[in-house]
């Protein structure tokens, strides 16, 4: 009986383990863009922040699910049970959803560099016509160097990945071990 519920439980603990990697993304995200609302309509600013959190994480949830299945189907093959794989899946997944435009854009202070770079990245795309995203988000980073919101982006990522390590990945490929 229990090898019957091992597969069980092992699909059990992945779905766990992406669920509060995504919880965990979004308060790491709450927590480093300040974001909790002024207005908390009555709750307190603790309650707001952990409301805050748990309505982003519905979107993570939905735009990192098929990276991070290709993720765990890697590491669950693989059996790579190390916090390093999924920390830096993690941290992937969030440099492409940044990359691509789904993870949300918090402009850095303006300066008269800003703005001509700006200008200078819109004339880029309007030459090159149908820009490349990821060529784009690069450019953005003010100075060449991560911005709060990029770091804060790439922090939730490697939270996610590490509090899925915790759950779920350090028995990555538990499955077929109970079956050889």
């Amino acid at each position: 009986m229990n090898d019957l519920l091992q597969p069980f439980w092992h699909v059990t603990q992945i779905v766990a383990g992406y669920i509060l990697a995504v919880v965990a993304a979004a308060l790491v995200l709450v927590g480093g863009f300040h974001a909790a609302p002024v207005v908390t309509y009555g709750l307190s600013p603790e309650a707001g922040t952990v409301a805050a959190a748990v309505i982003l994480s519905t979107f993570i949830g939905g735009f990192a699910f098929v990276p991070a299945l290709v993720a765990i189907a890697i590491g669950e093959v693989a059996r790579w049970r190390g916090p390093i794989y999924w920390v830096v899946a993690g941290g992937a997944i969030a440099f492409i959803a940044r990359a691509l435009g789904y993870a949300p854009r918090f402009p850095e202070p303006p300066t008269i560099e800003a703005s001509a770079g700006a200008a200078r990245d819109a004339l880029l795309q309007a030459a090159l016509g149908a820009a490349r995203p990821v060529e784009l988000a690069l450019a953005a980073l003010p100075g060449g160097g991560l911005g709060k919101g990029e770091a804060a982006i790439l922090a939730a990522g490697f939270a996610g990945g590490l509090v899925y390590w915790l759950v779920a990945g350090r028995r990555a490929g538990a499955w077929s071990a109970a079956r050889s």
